[in-house]
Formats: C-alpha cells, structure tokens, sequence
C-alpha cells in the first residue's frame, strides 16, 4: 500500500535530479524546481493523513472488540457462579459487581450503550440476548452479544438475510448458532429455548468475588 503512494515521488525526484538542468540554472529553474518539490510536500503529507485515518479507524474497531470481549468475560463468571446461568440484562452484571460500569465506547469516549437487537445501531453501541431453558426447572442459558462498528462499515450479515449488519463481531455461549438465537428474539421458533427469564433462575449474591 505504502509503496503505491509513493509512485507520484518518482517523477518529482527525477525532476529534480536532472543533471542536464543543473548546469545553468536561472530564475525559472528555481521556480520550476520549488513547484515540483511542493507538490511533492503534498503528496507525502496526503498520503501520512491516509495512513493515519486509516489507523485510527481500524485501532478504534479493535478496541471495541475488547471491550465486547470484557462484557463476555463478566457474562462467563456470571455462568461459573450460578452452574451456567446468564443474567437477563447487562445492567444485572454492574448490580452485582461483575462490571463496575459498561466499558468505554472508543468512538464516543462515552459508556457502551447496549440497544434492542434490530434497532439502528452507532458504532461501539452493544445488543445483548440471552436466552434460557424452558419447561423445566433448570435455569441453564446461554446468550449473544452484538458490537457494531461505524455506519461506513458493512460488517457481518448474521442474521441470513442477505444484507451486512454493520457489525464488528459476534460473541456467543452455551454451544448456540449466533443466528439461532437471533432468529429467536425475530420471533421464530428455537425449540427448548426461550428469551423470557424464568422465574427461578439463580441470581448470584457473591457480587462477582
């Protein structure tokens, strides 16, 4: 990539190592000379600024995959201390002490917002779905946590309709098809699942220690 934009120097740099031309310079020659190594300027300072913006946006999209990763790590340690329950909510996470707060968002250098699966996502915003056994007295879950990029990113197409979803990354537990859980809070069937939590789901009051 580097090596492309530096193709626009060549000429200016032959330009400006001609020797046929340094034998008699005059006013021209300068003149002639400046404009060529301005433009060079130019060229190097818009393809720094490429490289830069570039950078920032993909340092930007890795960061909010960590922090999706770090809500993914509280949601787990939630699962160890309730024979692998999910909470219901994010904000139960922060409750009860497996989060002190949602991680910053590195787009708004705010929280993360974490927003109903299908409503129109910015980037660094979070969606949450867990998903629980029903029908028995087990309270067994699993879940799918959602992080969007920018609009300009197209992402990932995961819930099959054919169309990117402009995320970043999808993380999942309990052994679920990201889509099948997806598919369950669109209303279709996911046999033995459901996205109401059962009443006699364990809450963990070890606050996350």
């Amino acid at each position: 990539m580097w090596l492309v934009l530096l193709v626009p120097l060549i000429g200016p740099g032959v330009a400006l190592l001609d020797p046929g031309r340094l034998a008699a310079p005059g006013p021209a020659w300068y003149v002639r000379r400046w404009g060529v190594l301005a433009m060079a300027i130019q060229v190097v300072v818009l393809a720094l600024a490429v490289g830069a913006t570039w950078y920032s946006g993909h340092s930007k999209r890795e960061a909010a995959k960590h922090r999706a990763h770090e809500i993914q790590i509280a949601v787990e340690r939630w699962g160890v201390d309730t024979e692998w329950g999910v909470p219901a909510t994010l904000e139960e996470l922060i409750q009860q002490g497996y989060l002190e707060s949602m991680p910053i968002n590195p787009y708004t250098k705010r929280p993360m917002r974490c927003i109903p699966w299908g409503d129109p996502p910015c980037a660094g915003d979070v969606s949450y779905l867990p998903v629980f056994t029903a029908g028995n007295d087990q309270h067994y879950g699993g879940y799918v946590i959602i992080v969007y990029g920018p609009r300009c990113y197209a992402g990932e197409d995961i819930d099959g309709d054919g169309t990117k979803d402009q995320v970043l990354a999808c993380l999942s537990g309990s052994g679920l098809w990201p889509r099948d859980v997806i598919k369950a809070y669109q209303g279709q069937l996911l046999e033995g699942w459901t996205t109401v939590p059962p009443p006699n789901r364990v809450i963990p009051t070890c606050s996350g220690d």
